[in-house]
């Protein structure tokens, strides 16, 4: 299993004057540690649980996990770490001079089958610094398999075809495609999905999103062509900082309701889960600090509280502690741990 880590990415406006034709730029380095405080070498999260015993109900503590992420002195992800009982996963990356990521190297060994996989990832950027092709080579015993995708940009600077090849029989063979549509505001209107067949592109899935005034997003339409051809469906409304969204079938068939209530720094305070009967199944509040940090994750079903997590800060901000009690009961919890640069 590979840990994803999420990484987010910020585009500079494109601007224009009349007689130019608009022309992508260059995008944000991908920022990783975007809301960490301080010169931080080196983070460590480690999570234990606590197992009580059914005989004599004392219960003892058990690590779990232990995931670390080494930064460079500018902030940007050098190493990440994963290790448990049963495996142990280590990414390495690489970046050039505008600090872009060029390289990620992923390694795992099953602990328990003495057995390992490495993964390498080569990306490549135009001269406007947006991915071209990214390239990645998994090495399973004697056997490399080798996929690689290749992307195609709009004038605005946006996503409009990712194709992927695999290498087989000593040349690329495509075998998947997505395209991209958006509206007058960069809003995505459209994904088609489509696999390689005997020389030809034929359309697997498609994504339709439907805009009010081009940006208020009210529903979302889910193809897929292999089962059916009537879409799975979310709908969207909206009462000021109160959301909905209602899950419907290819069947037509309400399955699920979610409502998200907002605050006035539109930051998430509660959310409900509903049945398709409207019976209410599950209600999380979520409190913050006066920064705007998480607090509190309060999970409700009915009436009763099921379970809390509580979150500490150090003197800079930076998360320590992240706790998960049952009543009043500890249940597991994971603690932060910093290195600095001196």
């Amino acid at each position: 299993m590979k840990i994803f880590y999420i990484i987010i990415l910020s585009f500079f406006s494109c601007s224009q004057s009349s007689q130019q034709k608009r022309i992508p730029k260059s995008p944000h380095p991908d920022l990783k540690k975007e809301n960490l405080q301080g010169a931080i070498k080196k983070q460590i999260f480690v999570t234990y649980t606590f197992i009580e015993d059914s005989l004599s109900h004392k219960q003892r503590k058990e690590k779990v996990s232990e995931h670390s992420f080494i930064y460079d002195e500018d902030g940007y992800e050098k190493e990440n770490i994963f290790v448990n009982d049963s495996i142990e996963e280590q990414i390495i990356s690489h970046y050039d001079e505008k600090h872009r990521k060029v390289s990620e190297n992923f390694f795992c060994k099953n602990l328990k089958k003495q057995k390992t996989n490495q993964v390498l990832t080569n990306y490549v950027y135009d001269t406007l610094g947006y991915e071209t092709s990214r390239t990645t080579y998994d090495f399973l015993d004697s056997l490399i398999l080798i996929d690689k995708v290749l992307s195609e940009y709009d004038r605005e600077g946006k996503i409009s075809t990712i194709t992927k090849y695999q290498y087989t029989r000593k040349k690329w063979q495509p075998f998947e495609k997505e395209s991209y549509k958006y509206n007058r505001k960069g809003y995505q209107l459209e994904k088609e999905s489509s696999y390689y067949y005997m020389g030809l592109w034929l359309l697997k899935g498609k994504e339709v999103n439907r805009f009010e005034q081009d940006s208020l997003l009210i529903e979302k339409l889910s193809y897929n062509y292999k089962i059916d051809n009537s879409p799975n469906r979310l709908l969207y409304s909206y009462d000021n900082y109160l959301q909905h969204i209602t899950y419907i079938n290819s069947k037509d068939s309400i399955t699920q309701v979610e409502s998200y209530l907002y605050n006035r720094q539109n930051k998430i305070s509660q959310y409900m889960e509903y049945t398709p009967q409207g019976v209410e199944k599950q209600r999380i509040f979520y409190m913050y600090t006066p920064y705007g940090k998480s607090l509190q994750e309060i999970v409700y079903n009915g009436n009763s509280e099921k379970e809390r997590f509580v979150y500490q800060y150090d003197s800079q901000g930076n998360v320590i502690r992240k706790t998960l009690y049952q009543g009043n009961k500890i249940i597991a919890y994971t603690e932060v741990k910093y290195i600095y640069y001196n």
